[in-house]
């Protein structure tokens, strides 16, 4: 395979899976040198994505200086919660080194960024047992009936999507944390409707078991 199709090389960008990846090698070995950490890292990506040992640590320390930004950011939004952000990319770059200076702009979008992330965690965390019991039901990706519990009656098709099945994937087999995030990836932008979804189909379901005789 010729070079320039490795990653490493063509200093591809890390997915959020091998992010992951990188930070669960340092948690489990975090005293192990790089060379050793790369060897683990690469036997675990397909072969286009392998890295250098040097480009794993620049990237490791890199993620840990956007930790430490985010850490900061989050306590002056929280210290600061009405002010405008031109002042709080000034407290920010009067905290941090000059290389690592923001505009406010910058900061915006990032705060942004971080409460996006934020949702997308509290979805794969906790999903609702209604969802995960529609996946059980169903391997289409397409309509499923949902059951109240002893009622034997159907409730209303909920639709599901991508979004659902990625949720289901990660809650019960806990394996296929790759395509789980890749599907997170656009995860933001659907939370709304799945929730409002998941919400019409509780209140179908309610309305027809007090309907019942």
């Amino acid at each position: 395979m010729s070079t320039l199709t490795i990653a490493c090389n063509r200093r591809d960008a890390y997915y959020p899976e091998e992010e992951g990846l990188l930070q669960q090698l340092k948690r489990s070995h975090p005293n192990t040198s790089w060379r050793k950490l790369v060897i683990h890292f690469n036997a675990s990506v397909p072969h286009h994505r392998q890295r250098t040992e040097y480009g794993l640590e620049n990237k490791w320390k890199h993620m840990r200086i956007t930790e430490k930004d985010e850490k900061l950011l989050r306590e002056l939004k929280l210290a600061h919660p009405q002010a405008d952000w031109s002042d709080i990319a000034c407290l920010f770059n009067r905290t941090v080194p000059v290389h690592r200076n923001r505009t406010a702009e910058t900061l915006r979008l990032k705060w942004e960024n971080i409460q996006r992330h934020g949702q997308d965690a509290d979805v794969l965390s906790w999903p609702p047992s209604g969802l995960a019991h529609v996946a059980r039901c169903t391997s289409s990706p397409s309509v499923v009936s949902s059951h109240s519990g002893g009622s034997g009656r159907s409730s209303p098709q909920l639709p599901v999507g991508p979004i659902v099945t990625m949720i289901i994937y990660r809650v019960e087999s806990g394996e296929d944390h790759r395509a789980a995030l890749e599907n997170a990836r656009t995860l933001a932008d659907r939370l709304h409707d799945i929730q409002l979804c998941y919400n019409i189909e509780r209140k179908k379901t309610k309305l027809l078991e007090e309907q019942d005789p």
